[in-house]
């Protein structure tokens, strides 16, 4: 998943490489013809005919290449951002799914303690008055046996209450 964004940058530094190559061809080939001319000036319109067949079938046929490589390559790119775009908001779709997820769990367990710690107030102070074997035994196992059973009960009553919206 790392590899992508850094393909991303080397494709686009590549294809701006490319386009700063066709500007420097097309440069030399203005700054050469004038010079060219120049020569046959001086020289009376005598020159070597393979220098002017160089830029009418060499120049521009680098010129043409480089420009057909860019015009290919130019939607890639674009596909590329694409990608990474698409790549992030899958991730982004995720992590707010997880956070939900999360926040949920906080919320039952949240209803589950405070439901449990108010009922086991409720219970220590009125346990004397429930008549049970096993308060009869040990008043605290019976107050924190029935403690547990309200968090549980208060914990279902949360996830109930979560899943309903």
């Amino acid at each position: 998943m790392g590899e992508i964004p850094k393909k991303s940058f080397d494709y686009t530094r590549c294809l701006q490489d490319l386009q700063t190559h066709h500007t420097a061809i097309t440069t030399n080939i203005t700054n050469y013809t004038i010079c060219l001319e120049k020569i046959q000036t001086i020289d009376n319109g005598n020159s070597p005919q393979s220098w002017q067949e160089f830029i009418n079938k060499n120049c521009k046929k680098w010129q043409e290449q480089i420009q057909t490589d860019i015009n290919y390559l130019t939607p890639g790119q674009e596909l590329f951002g694409q990608f990474v775009d698409t790549i992030r908001g899958i991730v982004e779709i995720k992590q707010s799914e997880s956070d939900r997820s999360l926040e949920n769990t906080i919320q039952i367990l949240g209803i589950g303690f405070g439901g449990g710690a108010i009922a086991s107030g409720v219970f220590t102070t009125h346990i004397d008055k429930i008549n049970l074997p096993l308060i009869q035994k040990h008043p605290l196992y019976a107050s924190l046996t029935l403690s547990i059973i309200a968090t549980v009960v208060f914990i279902a009553l949360g996830w109930l209450i979560t899943k309903r919206k």
